[in-house]
């Protein structure tokens, strides 16, 4: 039989809500707020900003119809602890719209978002995430450090 599509972004959303959170931890153990592999990327701490702007962007636009920039930059979160603080602080928020995730919300079309329906932001939503834990990855392995293991679409 196969699986409601729902129950596997939900489980799939969970999943990468957990490895952020043990990315988070790693960064913290090694000091690697500010590594970046050059001058051309992102230093670690803007990518993982970025990851949870745009977790909570995506999940509060397609859960509330609410579209709003959120100010996630390391202007605002100067440390991995503070880092650390925010995702404390909306990981609530966003296991409870993970969990409001129905049917209806995830065929809603949301002509904001360029006509797309809400399981393919939520989809696109996840791919971008797992680039980004690539990009931490790579990172993780230029330090010579084995990143947590992480498995996508289980």
């Amino acid at each position: 039989m196969m699986t409601n599509p729902k129950v596997i972004v939900k489980k799939q959303l969970t999943t990468s809500l957990d490895y952020l959170e043990q990315l988070i931890e790693v960064v913290e153990e090694n000091d690697l707020y500010n590594y970046q592999l050059n001058e051309n990327t992102r230093k670690t701490a803007e990518i993982l900003l970025h990851q949870l702007r745009s977790a909570h962007y995506y999940l509060r636009g397609v859960t509330k119809n609410t579209w709003e920039y959120l100010d996630y930059t390391t202007e605002k979160y100067t440390t991995i602890g503070e880092i650390k603080d925010l995702m404390n602080q909306i990981r609530p928020d966003l296991q409870s719209m993970i969990e409001l995730l129905d049917s209806d919300q995830l065929h809603k079309q949301f002509e904001n978002q360029g006509g797309a329906f809400g399981l393919n932001l939520i989809i696109e939503n996840m791919y971008h995430l797992s680039h980004h834990f690539g990009q931490l990855q790579v990172y993780l392995h230029a330090n010579q450090i084995q990143p947590p293991e992480y498995s996508f679409l289980i």
